[in-house]
């Protein structure tokens, strides 16, 4: 099963004030040929969404959730700033 940790879900958070995101929008999962990119949308039937402080921050539909398995959505500190990272 996908998990997101607490520091990814802050990350998100921050993303989306940045983007000045209404609050029904989140930030959503879409599979790219065979990579998985975000984007901004609202929730779907039938979509999984994780929250960080009460706010939705992310949306993964089913298809994405297959592929993603039993990863987990974590943060890394880099040289040029914190990212998103998946571990499997």
């Amino acid at each position: 099963m996908f998990v997101m940790t607490e520091a990814a879900g802050g990350f998100l958070t921050h993303v989306l004030e940045e983007a000045h995101a209404a609050e029904d929008t989140a930030v959503r999962f879409v599979l790219e040929g065979e990579h998985i990119a975000p984007k901004l949308d609202t929730v779907h039937p039938g979509d999984d969404v994780f929250a960080h402080a009460g706010r939705k921050v992310l949306i993964v539909d089913k298809g994405v959730a297959r592929v993603l398995g039993s990863s987990i959505l974590d943060v890394e500190k880099t040289m040029s700033g914190s990212k998103l990272i998946l571990m499997h």
